[in-house]
């Protein structure tokens, strides 16, 4: 229960089978030269129980070059997606861990999810915004650490999508309370002893934060995906490839 206004919210973050629907369209859908692209629509899921380095990645983009346009490059290409946002997360957690003092490793395993059909496409968390991740340090930095990292979590995603699709428009919760902000645009804030809740009912966006862990959890309700179809059979998937230059 929260404040004077008597509402309440049903809080649970444990680890709970995750149901996902996609939507199939049969609309023979073709690209740019008037070819068949060979799919209707996808949802791709990228696994990860390790940090993602380099060479790990690595392998994934050099496997991108075995593959012809069609249908299995586009899953590919959706699943790369998906991995890219872990491995810019993992690399920003660790210029955090050496600004915070403190060192991480993964323990549990991470998933993210692709959807790409005919009517919309985004990038998913599948699992908790603490990122499979073991954390030591002194109990403060561990927090800041925690903040840092999950505060930038749907910050990543939108990134990553914004230079893959070539599409700037704001789709995730974080980008949108911190630029409704900047125009004095206000949300909801409700607070109790374990949790600060930043809202937007119009939008049906929400922003929570674990008072005791200093995790940030953003949960977005409505259905304002972040644009159209994007073909990943070919071009797109390139550009994913393209995204990091690994030295």
């Amino acid at each position: 229960m929260f404040g004077d206004e008597k509402e309440k919210y049903n809080l649970k973050f444990l680890d709970n089978t995750i149901h996902r629907i996609s939507l199939i369209y049969y609309d023979n859908l073709i690209d740019e030269n008037n070819l068949n692209i060979g799919y209707e629509g996808l949802r791709s899921f990228a696994f990860v129980t390790s940090n993602v380095s380099n060479s790990k990645l690595k392998y994934w983009l050099d496997y991108g070059e075995l593959l012809s346009a069609g249908e299995m490059k586009a899953a590919y290409g959706s699943f790369l997606s998906a991995l890219l946002v872990i491995y810019e997360h993992d690399k920003l957690a660790d210029k955090f861990a050496n600004y915070y003092n403190v060192t991480w490793n993964r323990v549990s395993p991470v998933v993210f999810s692709m959807c790409n059909n005919y009517r919309s496409v985004y990038i998913t968390g599948e699992s908790d915004h603490g990122m499979g991740m073991k954390v030591q340090g002194n109990d403060s930095n561990i927090w800041n650490f925690r903040f840092a990292c999950s505060f930038s979590y749907s910050i990543i995603e939108q990134m990553v999508g914004t230079f893959i699709w070539n599409n700037t428009e704001i789709g995730t919760v974080t980008l949108s309370m911190i630029v409704d902000f900047l125009n004095n645009n206000s949300w909801d804030i409700l607070a109790n002893d374990k949790y600060l809740i930043f809202k937007n009912d119009q939008k049906g966006m929400f922003l929570i934060l674990d008072k005791a862990t200093g995790i940030v959890r953003d949960a977005m309700l409505s259905d304002s995906l972040i644009c159209a179809m994007p073909c990943y059979h070919d071009n797109i998937t390139e550009d994913a490839r393209n995204m990091v230059i690994i030295y």
